[in-house]
C-alpha cells in the first residue's frame, strides 16, 4: 500500500472545484464501466458454457461452431460459439409480418435498386447483373476440368 505524503502547513496543493467535480465523476463512471465489464464478461462466459452444455440441440454452420438463433421480441440475434471459444452476435432487423408493411410507405430493396446504388458508387451507368459472371464454381477436391 502507497504512502500518502503529509503535506505541510502553508505547501497544501490548490483544489480547484470544477476540476474536483470533473475528476470525481469520470472516477464513478470509470468505477462503474469495470463493474458493467466484469458483468458482460461473466455473462458472456456463462453464455459460451449454456450452449456448450446445449450443443447437441443446436445448428453447426460449415466450420462447426454452434449457431443459436434468438428473437428478444425487437430484434433477430444469431449467436455463434466458434470452436476456437470464440463468441459473436450477429443483429438482424426483426422479421416483418405480413401486416408491419401496410401504410408505412416502406418498400424492399429490388434489384434495380442494388444496381443503381453500384452504378452511383463506381461510375458504371451500365451495371448490369450480366456483366460479371464469376468463375464456375469447382467442387470440394475436384480437378479441374478442361474440355480439349
Amino acid at each position: 500500500m502507497a504512502k500518502v505524503q503529509t503535506e505541510l502547513p502553508g505547501t497544501e496543493r490548490p483544489s480547484i472545484e470544477p476540476l474536483d467535480e470533473a475528476t470525481s465523476d469520470y472516477l464513478q463512471a470509470r468505477d462503474e464501466y469495470n463493474r458493467w465489464k466484469r458483468k458482460k464478461a461473466d455473462a458472456r462466459a456463462h453464455l459460451e458454457a449454456e450452449m456448450e452444455e446445449h450443443g447437441d440441440n443446436l445448428e453447426r454452420d460449415i466450420g462447426g461452431a454452434l449457431v443459436y438463433d434468438f428473437y428478444d421480441g425487437e430484434t433477430q440475434h444469431q449467436v455463434v460459439l466458434e470452436t476456437k471459444r470464440k463468441l459473436k452476435v450477429h443483429t438482424k432487423p426483426a422479421p416483418a409480418s405480413a401486416n408491419d408493411n401496410e401504410g408505412d410507405g416502406k418498400s424492399e430493396l429490388t434489384e434495380d435498386d442494388v444496381d443503381d446504388a453500384y452504378a452511383e458508387a463506381f461510375g458504371d451507368d451500365d451495371f448490369d447483373d450480366d456483366d460479371f459472371d464469376p468463375p464456375p464454381s469447382q467442387g470440394m477436391g475436384q480437378p479441374e476440368q478442361t474440355l480439349g
